[in-house]
């Protein structure tokens, strides 16, 4: 069963598509010039080192020292590569949770386990995590979590990673959906450079450019990094994803354009969804919101959504999630007013 939101190629007809969470802002302009420009670069190999992207990344970030940047073919591609390099005796996730945690777990024979840590309106129960901890495990922590949509705040963060260290684990700190969440509210590890952290980044949401496929993680850890590296294949990384991140991560304004579109359409979305009775949901810190039908399943849903053209993002592959619970990205206001309208008429399915 696919478990990824995305998936319009299966009808024939155009959708509009809340299954898959993509900045609807588009491409930055910045990207496609550059493109245009250095279009001859692709009739030569990438720069195997990738030094140019690399020195991006790092300036993005302004670590005081240099970390240690690791490549990949989207985020998924490290999320492999470091279950693969750490060979930890667990994986622990905290669910629910995106499911290529659990595919990279099966697919490299790791033991794991998907324990429910996040309450009904999405909060992470502490506590329990901590005590979920083993040692020796490898932790994926989602900071803003899919699907639940939450931020971390600073004590979290920190308790978390003092359990890392007394057990002595490996945290990846999934940071996919960070750069949506609203400035006051962006709390992370990095600078305090935590050498048993890695921090997962990816240009496919913020930057909309899903196709493209650019990943990377930040570590403070040189042996895992080159250890990560010698897993991939060479010119991993295309030449039109190595330019984007190198335009696109000094691109300043897009962000400041992209926070100003949430803000507006998030406050929207609240607004209409708590005028349908049958739909129950919670506050989101990043571009798409988890909601719980009170009447019809999101099988039901999805099935009467199609015939307006809608995809939304189904509970397949996340553990904790019932039957009748679904996903929706924010997206422009005209395709959010045509989610509304089709909602609101869903009154009964039969």
């Amino acid at each position: 069963m696919y478990e990824h939101g995305g998936n319009v190629y299966g009808y024939e007809a155009p959708m509009v598509d809340f299954s898959a969470n993509i900045n609807p802002l588009g491409i930055p302009e910045s990207v496609l010039t550059a493109w245009m420009k250095k279009m001859k670069e692709v009739s030569c190999y990438p720069d195997p080192q990738y030094r140019k992207l690399k020195n991006a990344i790092t300036d993005h970030f302004a670590l005081k020292k240099k970390g240690e940047v690791v490549l990949g073919n989207g985020a998924v591609d490290l999320i492999h590569a470091v279950v693969a390099c750490i060979a930890p005796r667990e994986v622990l996730i905290p669910s629910p949770a995106f499911s290529e945690y659990r595919n990279a777990s099966l697919r490299h024979k790791v033991p794991y386990r998907e324990p429910v840590l996040y309450d009904a309106k999405g909060n992470l129960r502490l506590e329990k995590l901590l005590e979920e901890i083993k040692e020796h495990s490898l932790v994926f922590l989602c900071n803003p979590n899919n699907p639940t949509g939450k931020a971390l705040d600073n004590d979290t963060l920190e308790a978390v990673f003092r359990r890392i260290q007394h057990t002595e684990s490996y945290l990846v700190l999934d940071e996919t959906f960070f750069p949506f969440v609203e400035r006051g509210k962006r709390h992370t590890l990095m600078s305090t450079q935590p050498e048993r952290v890695m921090f997962l980044n990816a240009l496919t949401k913020i930057y909309g450019i899903p196709g493209v496929r650019l990943g990377y993680g930040i570590l403070f850890d040189e042996a895992l990094a080159r250890k990560m590296e010698a897993h991939q294949q060479p010119w991993h990384i295309n030449t039109f994803a190595n330019i984007a991140g190198q335009v696109a991560l000094h691109d300043t304004r897009y962000l400041e354009n992209t926070e100003a579109w949430l803000k507006c359409e998030k406050a929207f979305l609240y607004e209409e969804l708590s005028k349908i009775s049958w739909i129950r949901w919670s506050e989101s810190d990043c571009n798409f919101i988890l909601a719980y039908s009170k009447r019809h399943t999101a099988k039901e849903i999805q099935e009467k959504l199609l015939e307006e053209k809608i995809l939304i993002r189904l509970p397949h592959g996340f553990m904790g999630l019932t039957p009748h619970h679904f996903r929706i990205a924010i997206k422009d206001r005209s395709s959010n007013m045509k989610l509304i309208q089709a909602l609101t008429k869903l009154t009964d399915i039969r």
